[in-house]
């Protein structure tokens, strides 16, 4: 017959403690400035099953950044959209001369320059 205490092994605390290192992360976004952050949501046009129309789905909800920096001394920005949680990059895309956002109303606004993809809705929007 087994003693039931000649089994049993004692864990201290300080045994049990994970120690973990902070690592820094980069997200490309380090010598940029932030001229505008927003919360939004983001859609995408999707053609339907028999490609004949097409219509706006979500691709996502995130933050909307609006970046400014310099590259060879000259003024660049680029929009970034950074799904919620754990989602990523949605979108990065390059302002460049003669983009023009279009506003489908108040609330709404997007690009033909970014193609199939509408950008800015703000998340309080429906």
């Amino acid at each position: 017959e087994e003693d039931p205490e000649a089994c049993q092994v004692e864990i201290r605390r300080e045994d049990a403690q994970v120690h973990l290192e902070e690592k820094k992360t980069e997200t490309g976004e380090e010598d940029e400035e932030n001229i505008v952050t927003m919360r939004t949501k983001l859609w995408i046009l999707k053609k339907d099953d028999d490609a004949s129309t097409a219509s706006w789905k979500v691709a996502g909800l995130g933050e909307l950044r609006l970046n400014k920096c310099f590259d060879d001394g000259k003024e660049l920005f680029r929009i970034i959209v950074r799904g919620a949680g754990a989602a990523g990059v949605v979108l990065n895309s390059r302002v460049f001369e003669g983009m023009k956002p279009e506003s489908a109303d108040a609330k709404k606004v997007g690009s033909p320059h970014l193609g199939h993809i509408g950008y800015a809705f703000p998340s309080t929007a429906t």
